[in-house]
């Protein structure tokens, strides 16, 4: 006999969130069957928030000391109060659309839903040889998952692939796209919305197509197997997922 620790777990699922991550894991693996460049009509984004200041990180504003020299200290600082809502939705060959948040306003579902129309909008506008044939992606949050935007995505025939509450799969906006548009940013002083807006436009646009592209390459992407009797943390399929290899 031995005392061992328990495996800390995100979460411990019920066996009904067990067999939803199985169809979900289904679900996409059966999209992926059907059509090989499932990627390639895939849109995703999420929502974040951009401050007029951000901390740097301890890696950033790291130096080069010798053993003798003294520790370097920093100011404890806090983030801006004064941030606006960023909404970026892309696919595997680039930008697609964006837009700020109003001041005062929350995501609620309407105001998802018009997005989502502007979305719509622009992907006839730039992308028209995917504008009768893509696919939606983002995460479960209220918003997202309410009974008005899924209607809204069926009534206009956009497939949507799932993303299941507590799943360990890293969205792309998370994995990629957020940590490479605001490490950047860490430690930049920004005295008005307006020139928030201006910075985080810019950044946007900067970052090349090719980025895009590579982060949603086959060879990064992983499933895992799952297995109802042995985990209780199930892995879902998910076309974007880096975090598993």
């Amino acid at each position: 006999m031995r005392k061992v620790c328990a495996k800390v777990v995100p979460k411990v699922l019920t066996d009904d969130q067990k067999s939803s991550r199985v169809e979900a894991c289904q679900e996409v693996l059966d999209i992926c069957d059907c059509d090989f460049h499932v990627l390639h009509n895939v849109i995703t984004g999420d929502e974040t928030w951009v401050f007029e200041y951000d901390l740097e990180t301890q890696i950033r504003s790291a130096e080069w000391h010798t053993s003798a020299s003294p520790c370097p200290k920093n100011a404890r600082m806090s983030k801006s109060e004064v941030n606006v809502m960023l909404i970026v939705l892309f696919d595997m060959g680039g930008l697609v659309h964006h837009e700020f948040v109003p001041n005062g306003t929350t995501i609620n579902v309407k105001l998802y839903v018009q997005v989502l129309k502007r979305l719509k909008r622009r992907v006839y506008r730039i992308q028209p040889d995917i504008a009768d044939d893509w696919k939606h992606h983002h995460d479960n949050a209220p918003a997202h998952t309410a009974f008005l935007v899924t209607g809204f995505l069926t009534n206009s025939k956009v497939p949507m692939i799932p993303q299941l509450p507590y799943s360990p799969v890293v969205a792309p906006s998370v994995f990629f796209l957020f940590p490479r548009l605001k490490t950047p940013m860490k430690g930049h002083h920004f005295w008005t919305v307006d020139e928030v807006k201006e910075a985080y436009t810019k950044a946007l646009k900067d970052i090349p197509d090719e980025a895009y592209h590579d982060a949603s390459m086959p060879g990064n992407l992983a499933g895992s197997d799952v297995s109802k009797e042995k985990e209780s943390i199930l892995k879902p399929f998910n076309v974007f997922n880096r975090s598993n290899q």
